[in-house]
């Protein structure tokens, strides 16, 4: 038998224990990162990834505006430098 593969997902849900019933999962291991899906192949672990509900955490990027960046540079590259020795 082939090993088991693991695939990680972030936030893990509350309950996980259903997913126990899904072909070929073996374990559901909730790490500090998220959930970890044990299953005897990628797909059996791909799909039970995919059938976890996650509500992912935007953190201090959710509105990072690549425009805004841009317009920023150039009005930095405006102004004169510091000169290193």
């Amino acid at each position: 038998m082939p090993p088991p593969f693991l695939i990680y997902v972030r936030k893990p849900p509350g309950e996980v224990a259903c997913f126990y019933s899904m072909p070929g999962v073996r374990k559901i291991v909730v790490i500090p990162d998220g959930v970890a899906v044990v299953a005897d192949t990628l797909w059996q672990a791909k799909v039970a990834r995919d059938a976890l509900r996650i509500e992912w955490d935007e953190g201090s990027t959710h509105d990072f505006d690549t425009s805004k960046m841009m317009q920023d540079f150039r009005e930095r590259a405006k102004t004169p430098g510091t000169e290193r020795s």
